[in-house]
C-alpha cells in the first residue's frame, strides 16, 4: 500500500509540472500517465490484503485527482486551441503587415532612386506640374519637394516650377525659374480637364500636354518631379493609415515668406481678410449664407475688411462675392488667373487675421504668420487626416494659430474670453478680438 501512495504522490508531481506546459502533446501525455498508474492501480488493489479503509481513502483521493486533472487538461486543450486561432490570425496578420512594409519600402526606395538619378545628370528638373487642391500643395506637396531637394542637394538653378495662380513665391529659395499653367493652356481647357478629379495619381493628358509645352519653351531634355511621385508615397497613409512615418520621413515643412516690401497697393494699414466660399463641409444653405453675410457686416465695422473672391471659376467652388458695406473691400484679384493665387497670398500676409471657410486654402493664412479662423458645418464630410496632419505641422513651425470650428460652436470662441495671437501682437490682435466678438454674438 505505501508503494501505491508513492506512486500517487509522484505522479500528482509530475502531473502538477506537466500542467504548467502549454503544450497540448504535453497534456495528453499527462492524461495517459495518470490512466496508466490507474491500471496498475486496480491490478494492485485486487492482490492488497491490506486494511479496506485505508485503501478506500486513497482510491478516492487517487480518483478525486483524475477528475480535476481531466478537466484541467480539457480546460487547457480548449484554451491551447483558441490561443493557436488567435495566434495564427495574429501570424496572418503580421504577415499582411510585413508584406505592407516590404511595399512601402520599396516604393520610397523606388523614389529615392529616381531622385538621385536627377541629381546625378545635368538636365533641368521639371517640378509638376501641379493643377490640384491649394491645401495638398501646401501641405504635402511643397513640403515633398523641399525635402527632396534638400536630400539629394539640387541647386535651384536646375529646378523649373511648373503650377498655377502665380504661386512662385510659394516655392521661393527652392527653384529660380516658374512657369504658370495658364501661359500654356486656356483656363477652359484647364477647367474641362481637371472637372472630374484634381488628384494626379498618374500623367494624365493636360499633365502631357503642360511638359511638351515646357519642353518647347526650353529647348532641352528634362528630368520631371511629377506629383504622382508624392501621390504613390502618401496615398496608403491617407486611405487606410498605413505608414504614417512616411510624412515625417518624406517631407520638410517652412514658413512662406512673401518679403517686407511686397504688399499690394491700395490696402487699408489695418484689416482682417476674410474668404468664403461653399463646399461639403461648408454647403451653400440659406443659414451658412446668413452666417457669412453676419459676420462679415459686423467685423467690418470694427475693423476693415478685404473679400478674397476671383470670379473666375478656376476652383470647383461657389464663392460668396457680396459686399455688405463700404468697408468691405473687394480687390480685382480674379483679372489675372495668372497671378490671383499670387495676389490673394500677398493681401493675407498683410492682414492681422484671416477668417473663412475650412479647406485648403485656409492653410495658407498658418504658414504666412496669420491667425486663422475656418468654419465649417458639414464636419463629417472631410477627412480628419488631412486636418491633424496640418495643426501638427503649425505646431511645429511656430505659424499663425489656426482654428478650425462648426459654426455652431462658434460661441464657444469668445465665451472663454480666448483670443488669437499674431506674429506682431503675442497676446491677441485686436482685429482677432473684435472677430471672436462678432462671431460670439452672431452665434
Amino acid at each position: 500500500m505505501r508503494w501505491l501512495n508513492r506512486v500517487a504522490s509522484r505522479a500528482r508531481v509530475a502531473l502538477r509540472r506537466l500542467l504548467t506546459s502549454t503544450d497540448e502533446e504535453h497534456l495528453r501525455e499527462a492524461v495517459e500517465h495518470l490512466r496508466f498508474l490507474r491500471r496498475h492501480w486496480d491490478k494492485q488493489r485486487e492482490r492488497d490484503h491490506e486494511d479496506r479503509t485505508g485503501r478506500k481513502v486513497t482510491d478516492k483521493r487517487f480518483e478525486a485527482d483524475l477528475a480535476r486533472i481531466e478537466r484541467l487538461v480539457s480546460k487547457s486543450v480548449t484554451e491551447i486551441r483558441r490561443e493557436q486561432q488567435s495566434l495564427a490570425a495574429g501570424v496572418n496578420t503580421f504577415a499582411e503587415a510585413a508584406t505592407l512594409f516590404r511595399g512601402h519600402r520599396r516604393t520610397e526606395e523606388r523614389l529615392r532612386r529616381h531622385l538621385a538619378h536627377m541629381r546625378s545628370t545635368k538636365r533641368p528638373i521639371v517640378v509638376g506640374p501641379w493643377t490640384g487642391e491649394v491645401g495638398f500643395e501646401l501641405l504635402y506637396w511643397i513640403p515633398f519637394v523641399t525635402w527632396a531637394v534638400n536630400t539629394f542637394d539640387v541647386p535651384p538653378e536646375r529646378l523649373i516650377v511648373v503650377s498655377r495662380g502665380g504661386t512662385g513665391l510659394w516655392y521661393r529659395g527652392l527653384a529660380d525659374r516658374y512657369i504658370d499653367v495658364f501661359d500654356l493652356i486656356t483656363v477652359d481647357r484647364f477647367q474641362v480637364a481637371t472637372s472630374q478629379s484634381r488628384k494626379q495619381l498618374r500623367m494624365t493628358e493636360l499633365d502631357s500636354e503642360i511638359i511638351a509645352a515646357v519642353r518647347q519653351r526650353l529647348g532641352c531634355a528634362i528630368h520631371l518631379m511629377h506629383p504622382r511621385l508624392m501621390y504613390q508615397a502618401f496615398t496608403p497613409v491617407w486611405k487606410d493609415g498605413e505608414n504614417p512615418g512616411i510624412l515625417d520621413r518624406l517631407t520638410c515643412h517652412r514658413r512662406i515668406d512673401v518679403g517686407q516690401h511686397e504688399r499690394p497697393a491700395g490696402l487699408p494699414s489695418r484689416y482682417v481678410a476674410m474668404k468664403w466660399y461653399y463646399s461639403l463641409a461648408f454647403p451653400e444653405t440659406p443659414e451658412n449664407r446668413s452666417f457669412v453675410r453676419r459676420v462679415i457686416r459686423q467685423v467690418s465695422e470694427q475693423v476693415p475688411v478685404v473679400l478674397l473672391a476671383t470670379g473666375s471659376g478656376v476652383d470647383d467652388h461657389s464663392e460668396h462675392t457680396e459686399a455688405t458695406s463700404s468697408r468691405v473691400l473687394t480687390p480685382p484679384i480674379g483679372d489675372d488667373v495668372r497671378a490671383n493665387l499670387e495676389l490673394q497670398t500677398r493681401i493675407i500676409a498683410g492682414a492681422e487675421a484671416f477668417v473663412g471657410t475650412y479647406g485648403g486654402f485656409s492653410y495658407l493664412a498658418p504658414l504666412l504668420g496669420v491667425a486663422t479662423l475656418a468654419f465649417y458645418s458639414e464636419g463629417h464630410t472631410f477627412s480628419r487626416t488631412h486636418l491633424n496632419f496640418a495643426q501638427q505641422v503649425f505646431a511645429h513651425l511656430g505659424a499663425g494659430t489656426f482654428i478650425p470650428l462648426d459654426v455652431r460652436h462658434a460661441a464657444l470662441v469668445a465665451s472663454y474670453g480666448t483670443a488669437l495671437p499674431t506674429a506682431a501682437d503675442p497676446a491677441g490682435s485686436s482685429s482677432m478680438r473684435g472677430v471672436q466678438g462678432e462671431v460670439d454674438r452672431e452665434s
